[in-house]
């Protein structure tokens, strides 16, 4: 390629609008409470380093996790944690940091 182009990481508030189309375009079930805590989650997962690609990622992966388990996908603390888990592990490995308490399984 090229050119490069900077685009520089979104905004909290920001990223919560990326998710929330991410979820209207994968029909996913969500409340703005649920964005809320999704968008925080995964700021704390990647150390504060969002990205736009990260909530498509993320929101992926909850709609494969449901069909996998049967269910609607919805945007829940336990859906994106465990998505967090499976997306984020490796930009968490890279930093030395492992994932926040409030992501791991029970």
């Amino acid at each position: 390629m090229p050119y490069k182009v900077y685009v520089p990481p979104p905004t909290l508030s920001q990223f919560k609008e990326i998710l929330r189309r991410a979820c209207e375009e994968c029909q996913v079930e969500y409340s703005g409470e649920a964005l809320d805590q999704a968008a925080q989650s995964i700021r704390d997962a990647s150390n504060g380093q969002l990205r736009g690609s990260l909530a498509r990622d993320v929101v992926s992966i909850v709609v494969d996790n449901a069909k996998h388990d049967g269910h609607a996908p919805a945007l829940t603390p336990q859906a994106v944690g465990l998505a967090c888990e499976q997306s984020l592990s490796a930009i968490c490995h890279r930093s030395g940091s492992s994932l926040p308490n409030s992501l791991e399984q029970e």
